[in-house]
């Protein structure tokens, strides 16, 4: 190259990165992928546009041919193949193996019948497919098939990312078979490369095939061990990241070249390495990446921009194809993934949803067409329908799965921060003062009546302070006239007081209004702001920002995870559970999850249960799960998922439903209930009141046990681990995480499983548990009259002591009309003595109106029947005294009172009395 030519090749090279990143910049803000705008940065800049405005001047800088357009052209198939590099590291093998048989099944509902569809359609109708007249029939019908098959998983894993579905069941089964689409579907484009004859060197096709396949099968074997194996040496003894990178880079690249000797396109050595590296569990997210982020930012722009250098949009446009080319390839893969996605077990609505993201195809179909293209296998006009094709497809895969789902996307509090009610630092020293300057600067941003807003929150603040955790306040209120959330924000140096629960004045204070109509976004918008600025980092560096310029890019950079100073640390997937319902199961459960390093918050209306957390140090808050103030102090904004395990399976239904709406918490789960994603033992409504019997008398042991193998965790894996013994799996710790322990969920090596197990004796007084075992429970709709009453229970003690029904009825009125037996005005305890001997019964008794024990009594929601001989009257004495000790705690009777039908009350009843005698 000459002095001119390394001059045109820079300048070249700075006028199309600099335009790509621009305008990929542009898409991204307009909520479009970047790739888009770096085609169009290709598309200026070539024949599209430049050649026709300016064509002398795009010619000298983006010459046809010459050392300058060789040089371009190897610094762009050197940019596509780190491209498949990095594409290769988003796969995920493990995904395809936890999921087994529905990604499998989906993943070939989704290829086979787009596959067949494209290459019929292109054999039959090469013409209206936009073959071109000497194109080779089989070449161009398989490359067809391949290419309306694939999906580009970089689009499909951004899509769930954003609808919070990517770490979710569903998630890894669109991913895995998003895997195994692209695995086969450029196994089938590669051997067409080499059937075409695309080698440098005289290999015959048979030698090709071979080749390519045991080079993939080695890649994903052998070359994952060597990876496994050589990160930590590498890591070890050479400085970071640049060993790594330095190894990635250069094994890319041997890989490369040894694939296009075989015959196939360099890209794919590429892909192969991208996936056994990006297999390593020694390979940190943070050296992914720097290497994506290298690829991504630098040399992956220029690549989609030198598209555009050399194909004319405009000459190469042909409507009708564009129209065809999209419409085969959206059918084939909604028909054949909602087929797959059904078979594989998901609803219809959530097969369809399968069938939007697997129709995403984005860079990957670029890529394809382009080899295509340049191996002669098509021409410019299918190429360009191709291109807007994938960029179509692209588009409204997200937002249709979004709205299919009904899911939201991730709401930011500074989407509505205007830069005129951002205050900085506030001259305010208390409460008031400090809503007063933020109140006048979101009126000023808004146009409102500052007096207005400043008496509505602060009326609203005196009845409910808003100081959050980490020294953080929003105070806020709904404003008529307002059409959209609006957010001020403001510091505090003087630190002021906004009653928070962790007893710390407020630095950092955001004032949110509200439509008064209402808005889903509100406690979304709330949550965010605490979720931000819960990072130590991102609130020193918020507290040194000096304008509003300083503090969007705080935090834009404070919205990346990987940040190297920290701050994205806050805004990691959500993380932590939200359990409602402080009852034994759910303390042990805290206690295992907190000790394995996961979030866990409790939430119950008992005060008792709630303090008895605290003592232990166990995050938990008093108040009602369907009030939005309790979930916001138990931090649900960051859950990732809500149990709701109460006594009663209708009230655990609205409460996750209510957690979901108003929090956006991705999962729950319900006691008693099918509701939720979560599906485990311990919300089945018998288990779970079982087993917190056993915790609370003392009769449960904790037990560790080491996961030797992969597998599914089920009923047999059990068994196997723990020799027959009767448990219930709790908590698996992997890696300092605890994770929910979920029936069907995968269990892998290293992975340790924990679980209440039944070990130690009974205690002396299960004599009263098993009388409560035994109880039958009658429940009736309305208010009962006493002649009822006694009527119904004598009717089934007959039955079970083998006596007259009309004596025990008449025993008990008798003995009811001397000697009245409410207990509490909840609680009613009607007894009498049998002849006979070894006599001990009860029957459990509720009625939603209220039972009448005498004509003058009060009626009373709950009664225990007790009838007994006098050979067993120190029985009979001691579990009066023992029930008269639960009945003092009134929360405890109204737990009997709202617990679920049969076996549900029962159990709260046996809860209660083994919980006394474990105390």
């Amino acid at each position: 190259m000459s002095h001119g030519d390394i001059t045109v090749f820079f300048l070249a090279v700075a006028i199309l990165l600099g335009t790509a990143r621009l305008l990929g910049e542009l898409m991204q803000r307009w909520g479009q992928p970047s790739v888009l705008g770096e085609i169009l940065a290709g598309v200026l800049l070539g024949p599209t546009l430049l050649g026709r405005l300016a064509p002398e001047f795009q010619t000298a800088i983006f010459p046809a041919a010459g050392p300058v357009n060789t040089a371009m052209q190897g610094l762009t198939v050197l940019a596509v193949t780190l491209f498949l590099l990095v594409a290769g590291m988003e796969i995920d093998l493990k995904a395809t193996r936890r999921q087994g048989g529905a990604a499998l099944i989906v993943s070939a509902g989704g290829m086979v019948v787009p596959f067949a569809l494209g290459y019929l359609t292109a054999w039959y109708l090469p013409t209206v497919m936009g073959a071109e007249p000497d194109a080779n029939r089989f070449a161009f019908a398989l490359f067809m098939g391949t290419a309306l098959s694939i999906s580009a998983l970089p689009v499909i894993a951004k899509t769930l990312m954003d609808l919070g579905l990517y770490r979710t069941d569903f998630g890894v089964v669109v991913m895995a078979a998003g895997l195994v689409n692209d695995l086969v579907g450029w196994l089938i484009f590669a051997l067409l490369l080499g059937m075409i004859g695309q080698a440098s060197n005289d290999m015959p096709f048979a030698g090709t095939v071979a080749g390519i396949l045991l080079f993939s099968a080695f890649m994903l074997t052998a070359g994952r061990r060597f990876f496994d194996r050589i990160l930590p040496w590498i890591k070890a003894n050479t400085t970071w990241p640049g060993g790594v990178l330095g190894l990635a880079l250069t094994l890319t690249l041997l890989s490369a070249a040894f694939t296009e000797w075989l015959g196939v396109h360099a890209v794919f050595g590429a892909f192969l390495v991208g996936i056994a590296l990006g297999d390593s569990q020694h390979l940190e997210q943070r050296t992914r990446r720097t290497i994506e982020q290298f690829v991504s930012f630098v040399f992956v722009p220029l690549f989609f921009a030198g598209i555009g250098l050399h194909v004319d949009f405009v000459q190469g446009f042909d409507l009708g194809l564009c129209l065809v080319v999209l419409a085969i390839a959206t059918v084939g893969k909604l028909v054949g993934s909602v087929v797959g996605g059904r078979l594989g077990g998901f609803s219809l609505r959530e097969s369809t949803a399968i069938g939007f993201g697997m129709n995403a195809r984005g860079a990957m179909e670029i890529i394809l067409g382009l080899l295509a293209l340049e191996a002669g296998v098509i021409g410019e006009r299918l190429f360009v329908a191709l291109v807007i094709m994938a960029l179509a497809t692209s588009l409204f895969s997200g937002p249709a799965m979004q709205r299919i789902l009904r899911r939201k996307r991730p709401i930011r509090f500074q989407d509505f921060l205007p830069e005129p009610a951002f205050a900085g630092y506030l001259t305010a020293q208390t409460r008031y003062e400090a809503i007063v300057e933020l109140a006048q600067a979101v009126a000023t941003a808004k146009g409102l009546e500052p007096q207005l807003v400043i008496d509505t929150i602060w009326s609203k603040e005196q009845v409910m302070p808003t100081g959050l955790m980490h020294r953080v306040a929003v105070p806020n209120a709904r404003i008529a006239g307002l059409k959209e959330p609006v957010v001020a924000l403001g510091f505090s140096r003087a630190a002021i007081d906004f009653s928070a629960p962790d007893g710390q004045t407020a630095q950092i204070i955001a004032l949110v209004l509200f439509p008064e109509g209402g808005t889903d976004s509100q406690w979304a918008i709330i949550g965010d702001v605490a979720r931000t600025f819960a990072n130590a980092h991102t609130r020193e560096w918020a507290l040194r920002v000096t304008n509003f310029t300083e503090l969007r890019a705080l935090l834009r950079v404070a919205a990346d995870p990987d940040d190297e100073a920290g701050h994205g640390e806050n805004v990691r997937p959500r993380h932590g559970y939200v359990v409602v319902g402080a009852r034994p199961i759910a303390l042990e459960l805290a206690r295992r999850m907190t000790e394995a390093g996961t979030d866990i918050w409790l939430v119950d209306t008992n005060r008792n249960r709630v303090d008895a957390a605290l003592a232990e140090g166990l995050s938990s808050v008093l108040g009602n799960a369907q009030r939005d103030v309790t979930l916001l102090k138990a931090h649900a904004f960051e859950a990732e998922a809500i149990l709701a395990l109460t006594p009663n399976p209708q009230v655990n239904e609205e409460i996750v439903r209510f957690a979901k709406t108003e929090f956006a918490i991705p999962a729950g789960g319900a006691a008693g209930s099918e509701i939720g994603e979560l599906s485990q033992p311990l919300l089945r409504q018998d288990v779970l009141s079982q087993w917190d019997t056993i915790c609370v008398s003392g009769r449960n042991q904790w037990l560790r046990l080491n996961i030797e193998t992969e597998g599914i965790l089920d009923e047999q894996l059990l068994t196997t681990l723990t020799n027959g013994r009767e448990l219930l799996p709790l908590v698996v710790e992997r890696q300092g995480r605890g994770l929910l322990a979920t029936l069907g969920m995968t269990v892998q090596v290293g992975d340790v499983l924990g679980a209440v197990v039944v070990g130690a004796a009974a205690r002396a007084d299960a004599w009263m548990l098993d009388s409560i075992d035994r109880a039958p429970v009658v429940e009736f709709d309305a208010i009962v009259p006493p002649d009822e009453y006694f009527g119904k229970i004598a009717e089934v003690l007959a039955g079970r002591l083998h006596k007259d029904s009309a004596e025990i009825k008449r025993g008990f009125i008798d003995h009811e009309s001397f000697h009245p037996t409410i207990l509490t005005a909840a609680l009613g305890v009607p007894h009498m003595v049998l002849g006979g001997s070894g006599i001990f019964e009860l029957i459990l008794c509720r009625s939603s109106g209220g039972i009448r024990l005498s004509g003058q009594a009060n009626a009373v929601p709950l009664a225990i029947a007790l009838v007994t001989s006098r050979d067993e009257r120190p029985k009979y004495l001691k579990f009066l005294a023992a029930l008269a000790e639960v009945a003092q705690d009134k929360a405890t009777l109204a737990d009997w009172q709202v617990a679920g039908a049969g076996e549900a009350f029962r159990e709260a009843v046996r809860i209660a009395f083994a919980a006394r005698d474990a105390g």
